[in-house]
């Protein structure tokens, strides 16, 4: 009795032990989230690919961690898109609106075709490291694909790497010729080639191999290459389960096959032992991945003996055998339990910690059994540490156990005609707390290609949690197949969990954020004397924001810095800085601090991206799309700005103009480059890199082009006349020519104008049509006035003004110049990235009547797009839209959000069309 009693004693001080260590282990964790709150961030799109010239809608979600709570803490979110050289293309910051951050990206027409990278974060987050940034792919497809493609075929010397290139018709494969061809690597170096109709041979050397893309352009088609890496060799990695191979244990042990070019590797083979003995066979399973069992014996060497598809074998020695090291094994009793054993040496004095995204699930020694629906979905680690905290071993596995809520989803009728209205209602299933709000995109699937991998669970469940890029993250979640949990569970056992370094904690060194939440737009830097350069203190700066009517005051510190917030700071805002003495005397020598950026690292592209939808389908529904007259592409619903003209005009061609600008119009509206005035003006836009007319062209592809806009530069009088005194005789660019006519007709001579040698330098006009040469004709502070002349009305500036407008330039006047350009070196000026004003997606109701485009033109490919369909407290909410004039296809439904309480919404609907 007295043994029962003392052997009970001893169980129950261990078990309280346990406890108090579970519980001391716990609250430091606590502790650490608290010192160093972690933010993901999820970014849904209204689809994976798109055509230059469209605009990319996307919603944004800042989540705890820890919890996936929305979280507000950071006040802005920095969206950017990277071209495949690693180059930021655009960067724009988002400002909760309404408790959503939503915005937009508007693709220019002259876009070179690749694939992009879109990456979002917080300043916050790069305390963790830009790999811990929200990154995926985008397609952006060349409106002149839909014509031609760009072919490429790589091949590899001793020391180099030859390309052949060529441009050819996507209808018969014929070579296409081409008046300037050229190429360009991360190496900044332009290649040109002159005219010609064949393959264009080149070869990569030295540091232009390391370049991740190359640019090709043929004339105005650019399209970015990814740079092919060398596949004639291949690597393996091994992980033995729980870090080491173990003597007198059964091992599992997972391996990695990867190609020289960055591909998954097939690989076969055998594991011999030291005295070349078989002791098991391996074979990849998935995405270059294997596992293999075996006893290893203490003393012994292994040795794995493969082969490639391609036939070439090699060895590879195995990790050495630890006779010393303890490690954990998981094993999975039945479906919904799971146990972590402690295996090795001194198996049964390591505590074993059990956590998931920092909240610690259980402790205890030995073996360790879960039952897997009371955990959370995600990624789970289990750790095994020494009596002083260090790290013996870790192990990953995966709960796929409730990883979202479903979302029942109807329509109010099973088929739908054209342009009828679609009621669709969506009612959240088991969830906690209902209440949230979700973003949703209604797409036709003849033109767009579905993928799961921007799916939300996808990212913050699994990507978000490890180290590296995993290809193909989403065949995880396709379907609840038993070899998708085996392929999962290999992939947890070639990744690791670092987001907190556990061991570091519980020894009381905890990790802390390297930068600040950032709660407001900051202006800062620095004011120092006018010789000496020395800081000076108590120094008033004063900040003003005129087009936001924005004040604000601070005072330097000892070493003359100032930190100035704006609560309310939108993009394309000027701010005015001046600085006073104590004694109110303006003072020179203000230097502000430029913005900072991550550098973020692009995501490797091993292979071209394969779609559902094929390619020539995509190409000829975007074809389709951008020739029929008056189709309806996404548009901003301010891109289009009408402006009225002075009640007295100065000259004809402000009387006739249908849309002005002068330079109150520039400072009201924030333009600063003659590219956004064009953007501004119906009726004209920019296709690459030239201004044509949106009207008329009887092909927008093939040998007939688009209708170039003349402009003229300078013109004055009333008599029409034009004086042209720039010198633009000179060759800009690729694909430009000759900027002045010298030997112009009379037929497209301005009405009242001589085609002589004599008068031809004072009334000659100008065929630019060019951006990149108008930038060397004229700089956009000089210009007083820009007028845009509709066709038909502009038929005395010529025939080519008849068919497609005219923009007619009016700079300043020599005295307007000089005084434009005294410069007062007590005001300073900077114009910071200020949050992106929201914008509406466009979307036709056909019931109030507000689309005249004709039947048979409506072919919008994304339908539907609303950043922020709230959920009520009965989970149910509901959005409408109407259909388009694709005949016989189906739409895709796909939902996305968080609720209140962080749980993950994800649902998809397909929606009938006859």
């Amino acid at each position: 009795m007295r043994t029962f009693i003392s052997t009970l004693l001893v169980m129950l001080a261990a078990v309280l032990s346990q406890a108090q260590v579970g519980d001391s282990i716990a609250s430091r964790m606590a502790l650490q989230r608290y010192v160093f709150p972690q933010e993901k961030i999820h970014v849904m799109t209204d689809k994976p690919r798109y055509m230059a010239g469209d605009t990319i809608w996307f919603r944004a979600w800042v989540v705890d961690a820890a919890s996936h709570q929305p979280v507000d803490a950071s006040q802005f979110v920095y969206v950017e898109l990277q071209n495949p050289l690693d180059t930021v293309v655009t960067r724009i910051k988002l400002r909760q609106c309404d408790g959503a951050f939503s915005g937009h990206i508007a693709l220019s027409p002259a876009m070179a075709e690749g694939t992009y990278q879109l990456t979002a974060y917080t300043m916050f987050m790069q305390s963790l490291g830009e790999r811990y940034f929200f990154k995926r792919l985008i397609e952006v497809t060349s409106p002149l694909a839909t014509h031609y493609r760009i072919v490429s075929q790589p091949q590899w010397d001793d020391n180099a790497l030859n390309m052949n290139v060529r441009i050819e018709n996507r209808q018969d494969g014929s070579l296409c010729s081409y008046y300037r061809m050229g190429y360009v690597t991360n190496n900044s170096k332009w290649h040109r080639r002159m005219s010609g109709d064949g393959v264009v041979r080149f070869s990569l050397k030295g540091k232009e191999l390391d370049s991740p893309a190359i640019l090709v352009m043929f004339d105005h088609y650019k399209k970015y290459i990814t740079m092919p890496r060398r596949g004639d060799d291949y690597e393996l990695s091994f992980f033995p389960e729980g870090g080491y191979l173990v003597p007198q244990h059964d091992c599992a042990m997972t391996f990695k096959a990867l190609s020289s070019d960055g591909n998954c590797a097939v690989v076969t083979g055998r594991i011999i032992d030291s005295t070349g003995r078989e002791v098991a066979s391996l074979s990849t399973i998935h995405d270059g991945m294997g596992l293999v069992r075996f006893m290893p014996q203490a003393g012994m060497t292994y040795t794995a003996i493969v082969t490639d598809a391609m036939g070439l074998n090699k060895q590879f020695v195995l990790p050495a055998v630890r006779e010393r090291a303890t490690v954990l094994h998981v094993e999975h009793p039945s479906d919904t339990m799971i146990t972590v054993r402690a295996v090795g040496h001194d198996a049964q004095t390591g505590i074993v910690v059990v956590q998931q995204r920092g909240n610690v699930l259980a402790v205890g020694q030995g073996d360790i059994t879960l039952d897997l629906r009371q955990i959370p979905a995600g990624v789970v680690q289990c750790l095994l540490l020494d009596e002083h905290w260090h790290r013996l071993s870790e192990r990953l596995f995966f709960n796929a156990d409730k990883g979202r809520v479903a979302m029942a989803i109807s329509t109010d009728k099973v088929n739908y005609g054209a342009r009828e209205l679609v009621c669709v209602s969506g009612r959240l299933i088991g969830a906690s707390i209902p209440q949230g709000d979700y973003a949703v995109s209604v797409t036709d699937d003849r033109a767009v290609a579905l993928e799961s991998a921007s799916e939300i669970c996808v990212n913050l469940l699994l990507q978000s949690e490890l180290k590296g890029r995993i290809n193909n993250p989403e065949y995880y979640f396709a379907d609840e197949s038993p070899s998708r949990y085996a392929d999962l569970d290999m992939l947890m056992m070639t990744q690791g969990w670092s987001r907190y370094d556990l061991s570091q904690a519980l020894r009381g060194h905890l990790a802390e954020p390297q930068f600040p939440i950032e709660k407001s737009q900051v202006v800062s830097g620095r004011v120092t004397s006018e010789w000496r350069k020395q800081p000076i203190q108590n120094a008033t700066v004063n900040l003003m924001v005129p087009k936001a009517g924005i004040i604000e005051q601070g005072v330097t510190d000892a070493d003359g810095r100032f930190n100035l917030s704006l609560s309310n700071f939108p993009d394309g805002g000027q701010c005015v800085l001046q600085a006073t003495d104590e004694k109110g005397k303006r003072i020179m020598n203000v230097k502000i601090d430029e913005d900072t950026y991550p550098q973020v690292v692009g995501l490797d592209i091993v292979a071209d991206t394969h779609h559902a939808v094929k390619e020539n389908d995509y190409l000829d529904s975007e074809l389709l799309r951008a020739t029929t007259i008056d189709g309806m592409r996404n548009i901003l619903l301010d891109e289009v700005t009408v402006v009225s003209s002075k009640a007295k005009a100065e000259d004809i061609f402000e009387l006739i103009s249908q849309t002005h600008f002068d330079e109150e119009t520039f400072k009201r509206e924030g333009i600063t480059t003659l590219e956004e005035v064009v953007r501004k003006i119906a009726g004209i836009r920019i296709v690459g890199g030239n201004i044509v007319s949106a009207r008329g062209a009887t092909s927008i592809f093939g040998n007939s082009r688009y209708n170039s806009v003349p402009v003229f530069i300078n013109a004055s009088g009333l008599d029409g006349e034009l004086n042209v005194n720039a010198d633009v005789s000179h060759p800009i660019g690729l694909g430009t020519r000759t900027a002045i006519k010298a030997d112009a007709s009379a037929g497209d001579m301005p009405q009242g104008s001589s085609s002589s040698s004599e008068t031809s330098d004072q009334s000659l006009f100008s065929s630019l049509s060019d951006l990149s040469e108008l930038s060397h004709v004229v700089q956009f502070q000089d210009i007083k006035r820009i007028e845009y002349i509709a066709p038909n009305t502009a038929n005395f500036l010529g025939s080519q003004a008849g068919k497609a407008g005219a923009l007619i330039i009016i700079t300043k006047t020599g005295e307007e110049m000089a005084k434009s350009k005294v410069k007062n070196y007590y005001l300073h000026t900077i114009t910071p990235l200020g949050y992106q004003k929201p914008a509406e997606f466009y979307a036709p109701r056909y019931d109030h009547g507000d689309c005249g485009t004709g039947e048979g033109t409506d072919l919008r490919n994304t339908l539907y797009w609303n950043p922020k369909v709230s959920v009520d407290s009965e989970g149910k909410s509901s959005f409408d839209f109407y259909t388009n004039d694709v005949g016989d296809t189906s739409y895709s439904v796909t939902i996305e959000g968080v609720t209140h309480d962080g749980q993950l919404i994800h649902a998809k609907h397909a929606v009938v069309v006859r």
